[in-house]
């Protein structure tokens, strides 16, 4: 493959204070990478009380997963239902901001992070994991979660049973199983997929 270098400094200085923050990041990816990025949503959950959904934003090969959420505010409409569309939309903009601050981009008041080099290469390898305990379990990747919920959904489960059947083996819901409990469930749902 090859890598394509940008302005590192240009991508990762603070975001405006004021307006909106999704519409800052749409801006910055904008003047930073034209038309060569983009944003999808690659899986959603509904809960009893909130919305999940998996985001992932690509530019220039390199790609971020995250997941965003948005509270479900059940007094937001007088009949007591409320838009699970505008509460898929809150998540996925949240999603979009969590995968743009993994890209390095900060808010304006936001000083934690170190200084950075002015030129970055952007390259779709792998970046290394951190350990999640003293055996070096590692936590599932964003994309071992979405073949979860997708081979799941090609068993015909639903979201509730899939996270049954991670908590039963495990007891574990699928975002908090490490990389080999979740090859062993993806393993398990792929012998089963076609079959009837």
């Amino acid at each position: 493959m090859e890598n394509k270098t940008i302005a590192l400094d240009q991508l990762t200085q603070p975001l405006p204070q004021n307006g909106s923050l999704v519409t800052a990041i749409t801006d910055r990816f904008n003047t930073v990478f034209g038309g060569q990025w983009s944003f999808k949503i690659i899986d959603h959950q509904v809960r009893d009380s909130e919305v999940i959904v998996l985001g992932e934003l690509a530019a220039f090969g390199a790609v971020r997963q995250q997941f965003g959420k948005a509270v479900i505010d059940f007094n937001s409409d007088p009949t007591g239902t409320p838009s699970m569309a505008d509460h898929l939309m809150k998540a996925a903009d949240d999603a979009l901001v969590q995968c743009a601050f993994a890209y390095g981009i900060q808010r304006a008041n936001d000083r934690s992070q170190p200084d950075t080099p002015e030129i970055i290469e952007i390259s779709d390898e792998p970046s290394p994991q951190t350990k999640i305990n003293d055996h070096g379990d590692r936590p599932l990747t964003n994309r071992q979660l979405a073949a979860i919920f997708g081979l799941g959904k090609a068993n015909n489960l639903t979201q509730t049973e899939i996270i049954s059947m991670t908590t039963d083996r495990y007891g574990l819901e699928p975002s908090e199983l490490t990389v080999s409990q979740a090859s062993t469930i993806i393993g398990e749902l792929s012998e089963n997929t076609g079959k009837e």
